[in-house]
């Protein structure tokens, strides 16, 4: 699971309807760029995994990243509930506010592209831009999901990394696995989460969006590439990027985001707000801070 490091990112929460929500902040801004998890993440943990720390290494190129664990994983606050869009929303608003951030660019993995798309539909004002990896505009399908509950039956063993970044599964790997999925939630909180990808849909929020967005897909992902493409296609001036290989995870595997690409990729994101670089980016954020936010 990647050599241990000491210093790990100061872990902070935010308040949020009825759950803390964990975050940490690394990097300097503006911009500010949320990252937001998919079906489990534990902040800490995944600090510790060298491909991980690189992955976000490269997106502070970028800028501030703020990570947060989603409520119900990690170091944020168990639910006894599904997890709404709604409240999903919400949280990555009180992390925002907590992290004193007004406006960010939204990095959204699998399940959390979709709750990317949710927050930049209440709040544009907010967004300066959505970059959308490995997301559907719905739940997983039949086949998809009965491969989701298999890995919960046997939670705690180490087989999602099996199915999200097949190119790091093997016997040696899944002590360690298994020992990240016991930390990132609880049986039950896996069995909830799972079941909670089917309850959200963005598919009638995507028409709507006025902000730019950038919508990366591996061409093996477990997301059908025909998904990645109504995703793109709906979303008004959107642009579709197609990479290479079969890990659902992007720090996985072959993953794209080396220092280089990492600024192709937000040069892209950029050029959708009409700015050539990042510091043309901070001074858009900074021309937009006075501006009244959205409710």
């Amino acid at each position: 699971m990647g050599r241990m490091v000491r210093r790990v990112p100061q872990t902070r929460y935010a308040q949020s309807s009825g759950a803390k929500i964990a975050y940490q902040v690394s990097g300097i801004g503006p911009p500010d760029l949320v990252m937001v998890p998919g079906l489990i993440s534990h902040l800490d943990i995944q600090w510790q995994q060298s491909a991980y720390r690189r992955f976000v290494r490269g997106l502070e190129h970028g800028g501030r990243v703020i990570r947060l664990d989603k409520r119900g994983t990690g170091l944020s606050d168990p639910v006894g509930d599904l997890p709404t869009l709604e409240e999903r929303v919400e949280d990555l608003a009180a992390v925002m506010a907590a992290a004193g951030s007004s406006r960010a660019v939204l990095f959204g993995v699998s399940d959390g592209g979709r709750a990317a798309i949710g927050f930049a539909a209440a709040y544009p004002g907010r967004t300066l831009g959505l970059v959308l990896y490995g997301t559907s505009y719905r739940g997983p399908g039949a086949a998809l999901m009965r491969r989701y509950r298999s890995v919960v039956e046997h939670w705690g063993e180490g087989r999602l990394v099996g199915l999200v970044a097949p190119s790091m599964a093997g016997p040696q790997l899944r002590q360690g696995a298994g020992a990240f999925e016991r930390a990132a939630a609880s049986p039950a909180m896996a069995a909830a989460l799972v079941e909670s990808l089917g309850l959200i849909d963005v598919c009638d929020l995507m028409d709507g969006l006025a902000v730019p967005a950038l919508v990366l897909h591996r061409d093996g992902d477990l997301i059908p590439v025909a998904d990645a493409r109504r995703v793109a296609g709906q979303i008004p001036g959107a642009r579709l990027s197609f990479l290479q290989g079969r890990d659902h995870l992007p720090w996985a595997g072959d993953w794209f985001l080396s220092r280089y690409t990492v600024e192709t990729h937000l040069k892209h994101a950029f050029a959708k707000l009409g700015v050539e670089s990042r510091a043309e980016l901070a001074a858009l954020a900074a021309s937009q801070a006075g501006r009244p936010r959205d409710t």
